[in-house]
Order: structure tokens, then C-alpha cells, then sequence
């Protein structure tokens, strides 16, 4: 597959240890909370190169999704990957880890995902700072599902106490055997991902 060397720690694929199986992006999918054929607009976080995007354009056919990264090179290889979906996606170059990359994007999502990709930044406080600028840009009744590589506790995640909409969760993955949706209407009320949304698992 081509792709920059060294540019992001973020490529999804079934992932398998001991007995658990799961696919990244179908997890993804099953997990946001409207129909196949809603007309949805889609906010992909550390998109990269667009594996998740492309799939998700795939699954929901009349979403128009924006890719936030900040590498030029690998949105030009989205762009090219993606070709196809013209007129249905754009990227939008901006540095998560710093503060205010929010701004440089316009308008609010229905759904805001992102797969292997904050954990990147390794600093707990800029990933809280991140999350709360996340949140401004979901829609009431959205969601914002991160799938991720987590290396503290989650009850120790930082999540921001911040009320957007009844129906919308934050998905985050602690490892092959567990996954939690946080309820947006408070940052810490957990519950197990229901079957149907962990697909494999």
C-alpha cells in the first residue's frame, strides 16, 4: 500500500488477540447511530491517507465527508486514493495537537470519527484540549466515535464535561478485550458497547 514512510501510527485492519476479533472500520460504522441512507455529514479526525473515509463513503452512500489532517503529503494521496468520491469529500490541513486547529474548520458534523490516530500525541492534557474542540464541532444529536490505542486507564481519560445531545457517544477502545461509549450528556458515564456495535467481538 502506498504510503509515507514514517508519517502516521495509524492504519486500521482486523486486529486479533486471543480470542477477539475485530475490524476498525466496520466497528466504526456500526456504531454511528443513523440509517445506511441518511444524509449525513462526516468529520474524519487524523484521517490520513482516508481508509476510513473511503469506507465510510461506501456504507453510507450519500454522506459528504471532511478530512482533517496535517500532513500535505498524505491528504494529496487521499485526494488521489479517493478520486472516485469527488465532489463528495474534501481535506482540510490543521495540526490537532496544537490549540485552536479547530478553527480551521467551518460548520458541524453529524458524526465526527477518528481511528488509531489521536493517540499520536501521547500528552494527555493536549488530548483533552483536543477533545473539547472535537465536541464544539458535533452536531445536537451527533456523535463523535473514537477508536484508538489508549495507554491509561480509561477511567482516567480525560473527557470533557461538555452537553451537546442526547443521542451521541464517544466510542473509545482500551484494547482488543474492551470498548466503552461515553454518554455525551456527562464526561463519565460509561456502559459496555452493545454487541451489535462490536462486531466480531
Amino acid at each position: 500500500m502506498e504510503v509515507p514512510p514514517g508519517e502516521h501510527d495509524h492504519e486500521p485492519r482486523t486486529r486479533t488477540t486471543g480470542t477477539y476479533s475485530f475490524d476498525p472500520l466496520q466497528t466504526i460504522a456500526d456504531a454511528i447511530p443513523f440509517s445506511r441512507d441518511a444524509a449525513i455529514q462526516i468529520l474524519d479526525v487524523g484521517a490520513g491517507y482516508g481508509a476510513l473515509t473511503q469506507f465510510l463513503l461506501e456504507e453510507f452512500p450519500h454522506t459528504t465527508a471532511l478530512c482533517q489532517e496535517g500532513s500535505d503529503e498524505m491528504a494529496k494521496l487521499g485526494r488521489r486514493r479517493m478520486a472516485k468520491w469527488q465532489g463528495r469529500l474534501d481535506y482540510v490541513i490543521a495540526d490537532f495537537s496544537k490549540p485552536g486547529w479547530s478553527r480551521a474548520i467551518h460548520g458541524s458534523f453529524d458524526a465526527v470519527v477518528s481511528t488509531i490516530a489521536i493517540h499520536n500525541v501521547r500528552v494527555p492534557g493536549i488530548i483533552e484540549a483536543m477533545y473539547k474542540e472535537v465536541f464544539q464541532l458535533v452536531k445536537p444529536g451527533g456523535c463523535f466515535l473514537n477508536l484508538d490505542l489508549v495507554f491509561i486507564p480509561l477511567a482516567k481519560h480525560a473527557f470533557p464535561q461538555t452537553r451537546l445531545g442526547k443521542n451521541g457517544c464517544a466510542c473509545s477502545r482500551t484494547g482488543a478485550t474492551e470498548s466503552r461509549i461515553i454518554s455525551r450528556k456527562g464526561a463519565k458515564v460509561m456502559k459496555p458497547c452493545p454487541p451489535e456495535r462490536m462486531r466480531g467481538i
